[in-house]
């Protein structure tokens, strides 16, 4: 086989002087390139320095905007506390003012029942007023007659008696709503309303004071008497007065000490119609008369009284002196 040849290897000294060139190229814009750098630095350090002051600026914005927003914070803090408190007196008014509204209303309430009874108590005064105008026409009438002398004595004295008749019907219907209590202790000072409304719970019956008309004690008939003057109660109806003589009765007594009018467990309260003078004195002889005869009852029942002998016997009733004269004795009859 035959060998080949290779070619002459290159002089490494030829090589290598464009190497050289070359690197002296590269340094010398190495070299160049360094001012742009610089600039560039500069202006990054002038940026950061701007930015840094702007930064300061803000914080220090930021800062004051912090301290104005806390003042404000606590004003509105102090303003809320002040708007707290006014509310507060505000609710208390408030609620002082719906007291005194239902205390208003209350007391309106009961004006409006007192003038309901008012009401009704005039239409029945007006009712008395007529009923008494018409009879004193009549009385007016009469009397007339009688001055005229149409009539001789025993007419005369027979309308007589018929008018007194009348006139003490008239002054006893004028007390249908009254009441008389006897033996009642004076007190100086006493408080004859409240004294009422205690003797209503005694007898287990409410008297409001609005059911009180009137109420006073009056003299007595004889002036040299040592008992207590009577009191003399108006209530606002009939029937009240009727319920309250039946509590009475019902209560089977009623002693001062109960009231704390006295310390004398005998000392007795009577409670009856308010008689006129006549029908009292009528009623006293009736009670003497009956005792004698040994009649068991005595009671007067809306201005008429009764009597009666025993428990199975007929009930009497006494309008005049002339019907006294029933009562009579058990064996007079035999």
């Amino acid at each position: 086989m035959s060998l080949v040849q290779r070619s002459p290897a290159k002089s490494s000294l030829h090589l290598s002087d464009p190497n050289l060139s070359t690197s002296s190229e590269v340094a010398s814009r190495n070299m160049k390139r360094k001012h742009p750098d610089c600039e560039l630095f500069d202006a990054f350090s002038s940026f950061s320095a701007e930015i840094k002051k702007t930064l300061g600026d803000w914080r220090l914005d930021l800062s004051t905007n912090i301290s104005h927003i806390s003042e404000n914070i606590n004003n509105i803090r102090s303003d809320l506390d002040k708007l707290t408190a006014a509310t507060s007196v505000i609710k208390n008014e408030m609620n002082e003012l719906q007291t005194n509204q239902k205390e208003l209303e209350k007391r309106v309430l009961t004006l409006e029942s007192n003038q309901s009874s008012v009401n009704k108590n005039f239409t029945e005064i007006q009712s008395s007023t007529q009923f008494l105008a018409s009879q004193n026409d009549d009385f007016i009438r009469k009397i007339a007659i009688l001055e005229s002398g149409k009539k001789n004595t025993d007419q005369t004295s027979d309308a007589v008696f018929i008018l007194e008749s009348k006139i003490d019907s008239l002054e006893q219907q004028a007390r249908q709503c009254n009441l008389e209590l006897s033996n009642v202790p004076e007190k100086r000072g006493e408080n004859l309303l409240s004294l009422i409304e205690s003797l209503g719970t005694l007898i287990n019956l409410q008297i409001q004071q609005r059911d009180i008309i009137s109420v006073h004690r009056v003299p007595h008939a004889q002036p040299d008497s040592t008992r207590p003057k009577n009191i003399v109660v108006k209530v606002s109806s009939r029937i009240l007065r009727d319920n309250i003589l039946s509590a009475f009765r019902l209560k089977k007594g009623v002693m001062a000490n109960e009231l704390g009018l006295s310390n004398n467990t005998k000392h007795k309260i009577y409670c009856n119609e308010h008689l006129t003078l006549s029908n009292k004195k009528l009623f006293r002889e009736c009670r003497e008369k009956a005792k004698k005869c040994e009649f068991k009852y005595v009671w007067v029942k809306h201005a008429t009284i009764l009597a009666r002998e025993s428990d199975h016997s007929p009930v009497v009733a006494i309008r005049s002196h002339k019907d006294l004269s029933k009562i009579k004795p058990r064996n007079a009859g035999h």
